[in-house]
């Protein structure tokens, strides 16, 4: 099911999590784009219900309708212009039971692209972060302004896993392409 990472003020009811992503290059850089997450997947483990976030930014704040459980961090996808990358992991995390949990800044390095091109994947929690999140939530949900945030700390180990390349290939009419996976 697809869900914008932004909902209308009007359609924000019942409990939220919020949080910020952010992708940066690691290696050198090649081309002229900068990388964005176009969408990263999760997955309640308790039910398997599938929701991708919709981000389109490089940094930028989500706030997505998720109730209490566990959830996977199971797809990102990676874009850097007409150029896109999907990376497969397993990053797993809570969501409380109160109107709003804060998950963390989750920070996508993207290395250079390549063969065996790698994306390192971290959460952050620290209070600049979460200062940046609240008054961001001030500013756009004053309604949930309002509500106790509840920080959702974990300790997830890094991942780093690799990226591979997603279809349509740039400006390549499809009479001439080679490959056809």
């Amino acid at each position: 099911m697809g869900v914008p990472a932004l909902p209308d003020k009007a359609q924000v009811v019942g409990p939220v999590t919020i949080g910020r992503v952010l992708a940066v290059n690691t290696g050198e850089r090649t081309r002229r784009y900068q990388p964005e997450v176009r969408h990263f997947d999760v997955e309640d483990r308790r039910t398997k219900e599938r929701f991708s976030i919709q981000i389109d930014a490089g940094n930028g704040q989500f706030v997505i309708p998720l109730s209490m459980g566990d959830y996977l961090l199971y797809r990102v996808q990676i874009t850097e212009g007409p150029f896109m990358s999907m990376a497969d992991l397993e990053i797993p995390f809570s969501v409380g039971k109160g109107p709003v949990s804060y998950v963390g800044t989750w920070k996508f390095g993207v290395g250079s692209p390549g063969y065996g091109r790698m994306v390192a994947v971290s959460i952050v929690f620290n209070q600049q972060e979460l200062d940046q999140t609240l008054d961001f939530l001030h500013d756009e949900y004053p309604s949930l302004a309002q509500q106790p945030v509840e920080e959702m700390r974990f300790e997830p180990h890094p991942a780093v896993v690799r990226l591979f390349e997603v279809m349509p290939y740039p400006r390549i009419h499809r009479y001439f392409r080679r490959h056809w996976w």
